[in-house]
């Protein structure tokens, strides 16, 4: 049995026995099997993987148990993982059927812990967490099992959601376990009943399991948990001190606050603390803690977010005095505390930050200068403009000098000439301010469907959707089928969002639909419309995916990058991506993971590696077309790469961004950035954010190991998906 299968029978070992004869369970009335499900489960069979999820949810209705009993067969009969998750979804309605709802929500369970699909998993997870009558049982054994990490920490949120006043025993066990605290449970086990010791140690578990026990800790348990090993729990802890009234909160929460080896979440949190308890005071110490170098840019800036917007006088006082000086890091500072402050004398120190040597500092002060709407800046503002060399500062000065761009006529012919610029950040900055201006700028947008770079057909498709133009969605459908990879994806979303209809990313059955229904006055869906076609929708696009997979993240992209991180941390072994699978080097991991997503392109697609450590050492300089000549040169790097150095991350990011076909990005490391331009995080994020405010690039993320919050920020920033395993 696989390790996979051997998790999944231990699970559903623990599961309540078959009610016994004469027991009220067996000898409850079948429900009368009518001829209309029988033709149902006729049909479902003939049609197999054609059928379609209406069907599905039809033989659900009856909730009976052969209605159960057909659905399971045909998720085991078919391949479709459009119907698989159909049937998944539709499982929650046997979850109060007696006699039906163990083996509904073991199977849930069973996919949920061992499927080898994302998507199923997911979905799986996500239809148990509604189930209100019996999921708590199931997401119960989910934590208390040997499941992946992930998926443990999500049974317990979904646990969370449906807790119950008996659950608390459970909870403070999982804060306490492996602090060798016995916890007695409430009431002593009856003679011959089962106690179960709860899971193996999981320190992501012990923060959510102490949230929801920390309101029903005696003083003394509260205490004891603010020198807890994790920041996470320590800080929560605090704020429950606080809230009690505790006299000694001061003295705890600013040791929580120098202690740099804290993590930053830890201390902003305290600082918010502090702020509350001693106003001024600690602001000055705040202010200087700011200013140092070796402060995180991530903590900078969230101590500043604390005092922004302040009515406090002295601490205004406080702000305009630092405002414009010292270093680089005192600059951003004050730069972002002070947003929001109706204050003239900002306006001239500004001025000098604006021509600051740090770039870093003038591409926040020209951000300050148009969110506050400073128009003494506007004339500066277009000199830095005039005199910038780089694109892609160009463009975020374009977008500053909206805010001040005067005659719109004037400015509408300026913009529409940069929509023929060579750089594409510039092009498709432009092209977003001419679509804002409004239903003038139709026609260059649906010009610009028909540019050569991917990037700039999506910028002018998302422009289209938002100006909800009706007669445009005939537009996007002549151009549809010339569409490749995730362009194809985005086209066909962006219609779905427009029309409500659900052919996917299928040009044919669009072209069809248009000549029959459309014309100059179709009508966009407005919001609450939309909505309601969300509900209906289920995922075809899971019919439509290519089956290259990085991790179990469907790959809908022609123009990826792979981003591997062989830092010598990546030699160190790993549980595997499955629960009990043999572990094996990361690196070794990787590679398998690599080596079997390359085989599994379309032949369509454009590719690179690039792999970094100390240093960025790329497969090629350029994304390459996919043919088994390239397919072999690139397994033949994989194979050969090997684990050494620092974590580079920031300069394997800027590599493959610098290739303006990229439209996808797949990021796996297992450590922090040690080495390179940018080693904080919080900098490293916002740097590319400035890179792709103007390109839409999706990053995927995968995280080996310990808490990586810049795989997480990076995957929610640009839509991605972040998956972490051990």
């Amino acid at each position: 049995m696989s390790a996979r299968g051997t998790l999944v029978a231990s699970l559903l070992a623990l599961l309540p026995l078959a009610a016994p004869p004469g027991s009220a369970a067996a000898l409850a009335p079948m429900a009368p099997i009518v001829d209309a499900l029988d033709d149902a489960l006729a049909e479902l069979e003939a049609q197999a993987e054609n059928a379609e999820v209406e069907l599905i949810t039809k033989i659900a209705s009856f909730r009976s148990r052969e209605a159960l009993d057909g659905l399971l067969s045909a998720y085991g009969r078919t391949p479709s993982a459009y119907l698989k998750r159909g049937i998944l979804r539709e499982l929650a309605l046997f979850d109060e059927v007696p006699g039906c709802e163990d083996d509904a929500l073991g199977h849930l369970m069973n996919v949920a812990v061992g499927d080898e699909r994302f998507e199923l998993r997911e979905a799986a997870m996500d239809t148990l967490s509604g189930c209100i009558e019996n999921g708590r049982t199931y997401l119960r054994m989910i934590v208390d099992s040997t499941a992946s990490e992930d998926l443990r920490v999500s049974a317990l949120e979904a646990h969370l959601a449906l807790r119950q006043k008996d659950d608390e025993y459970w909870y403070k066990r999982l804060y306490l376990h492996g602090l060798g605290i016995d916890v007695q449970p409430p009431e002593k086990p009856k003679k011959g009943e089962q106690v179960v010791e709860g899971p193996r140690p999981l320190n992501r578990l012990r923060p959510l399991a102490f949230d929801a026990v920390v309101g029903q800790l005696t003083d003394d348990e509260v205490q004891a948990a603010t020198s807890n090993m994790m920041g996470s729990i320590r800080i929560r802890a605090l704020q429950e001190l606080y809230a009690r009234g505790d006299k000694k909160i001061d003295k705890k929460a600013t040791e929580v606050f120098e202690q740099r080896m804290e993590p930053w979440q830890a201390r902003a949190a305290a600082a918010s603390l502090l702020v509350e308890l001693q106003g001024e005071k600690f602001v000055k110490a705040m202010c200087k803690e700011a200013e140092r170098n070796i402060t995180p840019h991530a903590l900078r800036m969230a101590l500043a977010d604390l005092i922004a917007g302040t009515d406090d006088p002295k601490v205004q006082k406080l702000i305009l005095k630092g405002f414009g000086k010292g270093k680089t890091e005192g600059k951003l500072f004050y730069l972002r505390a002070a947003e929001g402050m109706d204050e003239p004398k900002l306006v001239k120190p500004l001025l000098k930050l604006l021509e600051d040597k740090e770039e870093s500092v003038r591409v926040a002060a020209s951000e300050f200068a148009v969110s506050q709407g400073i128009e003494e800046a506007a004339e500066l503002l277009q000199e830095l403009y005039e005199d910038a060399e780089e694109p892609l500062r160009r463009a975020e000065l374009l977008a500053g000098l909206a805010r001040f761009s005067g005659d719109e006529s004037v400015w509408r012919a300026r913009l529409e000439e940069l929509v023929a610029d060579p750089d594409s950040d510039l092009r498709n900055a432009a092209l977003r301010q001419l679509s804002l201006l409004g239903k003038q700028a139709v026609p260059m947008l649906v010009a610009a469907l028909d540019h050569e770079i991917w990037s700039t057909r999506l910028v002018a498709l998302k422009g289209l959707e938002e100006l909800a133009v009706g007669r445009t969605v005939g537009e996007i459908i002549e151009r549809f089928p010339d569409q490749k990879g995730r362009m194809r994806v985005e086209f066909g979303d962006t219609l779905f969002r427009m029309t409500g209809q659900f052919f996917g990313s299928r040009p044919g059955p669009w072209k069809a639909w248009w000549e029959r229904e459309g014309g100059d006055d179709f009508v966009v869906l407005s919001p609450k419309q939309l909505k309601v076609r969300i509900e209906e929708r289920e995922t075809r696009k899971l019919k439509e995916l290519t089956a290259s997979e990085f991790f179990g993240i469907q790959i809908q992209s022609e123009r990826v990058v792979f981003i591997v991180d062989v830092s010598g941390s990546m030699a160190e072994m790993t549980k595997g991506r499955y629960v009990n699978s043999s572990g094996m080097p990361r690196i070794e991991l990787a590679k398998q993971e690599l080596a079997n997503c390359l085989k599994a392109l379309t032949q369509e697609a454009l590719f690179n590696i690039i792999t970094f450590s100390s240093d960025v050492a790329p497969w090629s300089d350029d994304i390459v077309q996919w043919t088994a000549e390239s397919l072999a040169d690139a397994e033949s790097f994989v194979a050969r790469l090997g684990a050494s150095g620092g974590t580079n991350l920031y300069g394997s990011l800027k590599f493959a961004f610098q290739d303006p076909q990229v439209d996808t990005i797949f990021v796996l490391s297992d450590g922090e950035p040690s080495v390179g331009t940018i080693i904080d995080p919080g900098a490293i994020r916002k740097e590319v954010a400035r890179w792709n405010a103007n390109r839409n690039v999706k990053i995927h993320t995968i995280g080996i190991g310990g808490q990586l919050q810049i795989l997480r920020w990076l995957a929610e920033d640009t839509g991605g998906t972040h998956l972490r395993f051990e």
